[in-house]
Parts: structure tokens; sequence; C-alpha cells
């Protein structure tokens, strides 16, 4: 499924990603705890995503996917800049593999 909107074209990750964002940025700006996870390393795999998903191939988007999954258990415990410094390691290992 597409969505147009104006000269650009999204589909449904897209749009899924930036509902995403716009909660955890509504439940940072109003204090809203989203315990276990730190709001800020959310903020940051969900840019990170909206950034590099184009970069990455339909056809083996499966490795992607676990990528993002470990990088939101990893927002458990560890602060933004070391969520976002894992996420940049591990594309470039990614895209070094494929």
């Amino acid at each position: 499924m597409n969505i147009r909107f104006l000269k650009f074209f999204f589909d449904e990750k897209d749009v899924f990603l930036l509902i995403f964002l716009i909660i955890v940025s509504l439940a940072s700006l109003f204090n809203f705890s989203l315990d276990p996870f730190n709001n800020r390393s959310l903020i940051v795999i969900g840019l990170f995503a909206l950034f590099t998903r184009s970069l990455v191939s339909a056809v083996r988007y499966d490795k992607y996917f676990y990528i993002m999954i470990i990088a939101l258990f990893l927002s458990l415990f560890f602060s933004p800049y070391t969520v976002g410094l894992y996420l940049t390691i591990a594309l470039i290992w990614y895209s070094k593999t494929v």
C-alpha cells in the first residue's frame, strides 16, 4: 500500500514510524513516562529508522528488523548516545556484509 503526499510516496512502514515518533515526542514533551523505556532513546531509534530505512532493500529487510529490535531492547538499559552508537556500528556492519 503506497500513500501519495504531494510528490512523495510513503508506504505503511513510513506511516507507522511517523505515528511512533509523534507519540514518543508528545510523551516526552508532556513528561509522560514510558517506563521501562527511555524516551530519548526511543526518539533516537525512531529518527535513525526514519533516515536509514530507505537504504535497506526490501529483500533483506529481516536483518534490519532484528537490528531495530535489539536497539529497542538496548533502550531499556542504555543512554540515547549508546543506542545511537550501536545503531551506527550495526548499520555499517550490516552494509558491509550485504
